[in-house]
C-alpha cells in the first residue's frame, strides 16, 4: 500500500515538474520569436504610426516629453540669397525708381534683365533705401545706362549712413559689375550724385544680398552665332539720333546697290555714334561702308 502511495506522489511530482517546464518553455519561445516580430513591425512602421512622444522615468512616475515635428522651414539656409527689387523691396525711393520682379524687364548693353530696378540719375531724386536687417554679408550686381541713355554718373552705396563704396556708370559704356561687404548693415541706401535728370536712366540688374559671395555669371548667355550682323543680330545699345538699323525688311543704297542688313549713322561728332556689345564672343569685324 505504501509503495502505491509513493508511486502516486512521484507521478504527481513529475507531472507538476513537466507542467512547469512547459510553461517556462512557452515564455522562452515567446520572448525569442514574439520579440523579433515586434522589432520588425517597429522597423517597418511608417512615421505616422510612430508615437511622437517619449517618456522620461523618474523615481516613481513617468513624464511624457513632447517631440517637435521637424519641418523643412526649420532647416537653416546656409547660403541665404535675396534679390533687391524682387525679394526685398525698397521702402522709400525717388519718383523715377521702378522694380522688376520677373515679368517685365529692362536692357543693359543690349541684354535683357527682368530682376532688379531702374533708378533716377539726379541726386535729389535718384535714390532707394532697403532694409537688410543685418542678415547679409555681401551685395553684388550689375549696373549701367539703360539702353538708349548715354550719361556718366556715379552712385554712392551707404550702409547705415556710412559710405561703403561707389558705382561709376560710364556714358556709352557696358554695364559694370560690383560687389561690396555689407556684413551687419541694416539700412542700405543707393544714392545718385548726378546733376542732370535722365528719368529711369540707370538700371541695377540681378542685385543680390547673400551670406556667401554670389558666383553666378551676371551677364546673360547670348546665342553664339558664327557670323552675326551688326544692326540685325546684334543691336546697338546706345546710338546717336540719326542712327537707323536694317534687319532684312527695308534697305538702303550704297553705290547704286541696295543692302538690307546693316545700319546708317550720323556724321556729326556729337551724334554720329553707335555702341555694340560683342560680349567677347568674336574674333573679326568686317563690312562695307560708304
Amino acid at each position: 500500500m505504501n509503495n502505491k502511495k509513493d508511486i502516486y506522489w512521484v507521478a504527481a511530482i513529475a507531472t507538476i515538474i513537466s507542467t512547469i517546464i512547459a510553461i517556462l518553455t512557452f515564455f522562452k519561445f515567446n520572448d525569442i520569436f514574439g520579440g523579433d516580430k515586434n522589432v520588425k513591425k517597429q522597423d517597418n512602421a511608417s512615421p505616422t504610426n510612430v508615437s511622437s512622444e517619449m517618456t522620461e522615468s523618474t523615481d516613481n512616475s513617468t513624464t511624457k516629453i513632447p517631440q517637435q515635428d521637424k519641418s523643412p522651414l526649420d532647416i537653416p539656409d546656409d547660403n541665404l540669397l535675396k534679390y533687391l527689387g524682387v525679394d526685398i523691396n525698397a521702402y522709400s525711393q525717388g519718383s523715377y525708381y521702378e522694380e522688376y520682379d520677373g515679368e517685365s524687364g529692362f536692357q543693359l548693353g543690349g541684354s535683357t534683365y527682368n530682376r532688379g530696378f531702374t533708378i533716377g540719375t539726379y541726386s535729389e531724386d535718384g535714390y532707394a533705401n532697403f532694409n537688410l536687417n543685418g542678415d547679409y554679408n555681401y551685395l553684388s550686381g550689375l549696373a549701367g545706362n539703360v539702353d538708349g541713355v548715354n550719361y556718366t554718373v556715379s552712385y554712392n552705396v551707404l550702409g547705415d549712413g556710412e559710405l561703403i563704396g561707389t558705382i561709376n556708370i560710364e556714358g556709352g559704356g557696358l554695364p559694370t559689375e560690383f560687389e561690396f561687404d555689407v556684413k551687419g548693415v541694416r539700412q542700405l541706401s543707393i544714392v545718385s550724385t548726378g546733376d542732370s535728370n535722365y528719368g529711369k536712366g540707370v538700371g541695377f540688374a540681378d542685385v543680390v544680398v547673400s551670406d556667401e559671395k554670389h558666383e553666378e555669371p551676371l551677364t546673360p548667355k547670348t546665342e553664339n552665332l558664327e557670323n552675326a550682323y551688326l544692326g540685325k543680330d546684334i543691336k546697338a545699345y546706345t546710338k546717336g539720333l540719326d542712327y537707323e538699323e536694317f534687319d532684312g525688311i527695308s534697305s538702303f543704297q550704297l553705290g547704286g546697290v541696295a543692302y538690307s542688313k546693316g545700319f546708317t549713322i550720323g556724321t556729326y561728332s556729337g551724334d554720329g555714334y553707335a555702341n555694340f556689345n560683342l560680349n567677347g564672343d568674336y574674333n573679326y569685324l568686317s563690312g562695307l561702308a560708304g
